[in-house]
């Protein structure tokens, strides 16, 4: 089977094999961010462990957990698999620690033009326009953007101008999800009523 990541006895996270050398700092890659999940806060190490066993025993062959400044805030590295594959699997199995799990289409920085150019990048190749109804919901955690409220109305009136989509709140065919961790955003597309 291929290599797994587990959690190593501090708590910290380390890969198989590395035996008893110090844990070695890697770069992470933010395209392999794939889920953002929450828990109860002083939970989060029993979350990682249903995470990884839901991810792993599902077929991913690489997984990470990695916890942020957050309390019971964590974002899910899984190379090689797609955003929608990764829910899947970690939906495939009950969990008792693991409150959300969110696919990440993509992670950029938490800077509003940013988070605006890869939303209308994601709606078009949605096939956002007209005839389709749209919310844009955003959730910061952090100082990196002033207002939630603000990047709802910013890239709403973005996908919108671009699009000819309709701003629906109440219904939406599409929801526009981005998630502000810190310094970098998470943005997902999300189809109400599908599971993935």
């Amino acid at each position: 089977m291929g290599r797994g990541v587990h959690r190593g006895q501090e708590g910290a996270l380390s890969s198989e094999g590395r035996g008893g050398q110090e844990e070695l700092k890697k770069p992470i890659f933010y395209s392999d961010i794939k889920l953002l999940a929450t828990s109860l806060p002083g939970k989060e190490g029993k979350a990682e462990l249903e995470l990884l066993d839901a991810l792993l025993r599902g077929g991913a062959r690489e997984v990470e957990v990695l916890r942020t400044d957050y309390p019971g805030v964590l974002l899910v590295r899984v190379p090689g698999l797609r955003a929608d594959e990764a829910l899947r699997l970690a939906r495939s199995m009950e969990m008792a620690y693991v409150r959300s799990v969110v696919p990440i289409h993509a992670l950029v920085e938490a800077e509003l033009s940013a988070i605006r150019a890869v939303c209308l990048r994601l709606a078009r190749e949605a096939g956002l326009g007209p005839g389709i109804k749209f919310a844009v919901r955003c959730r910061r955690r952090g100082r990196a953007i002033r207002s939630s409220l603000e990047v709802e109305r910013e890239v709403g009136r973005a996908i919108k101008e671009a699009t000819g989509a309709e701003v629906d709140l109440e219904r939406p065919d599409v929801v526009v999800r981005v998630e502000v961790i810190g310094q970098v955003a998470g943005i997902c597309l999300e189809r109400p009523g599908r599971r993935a």
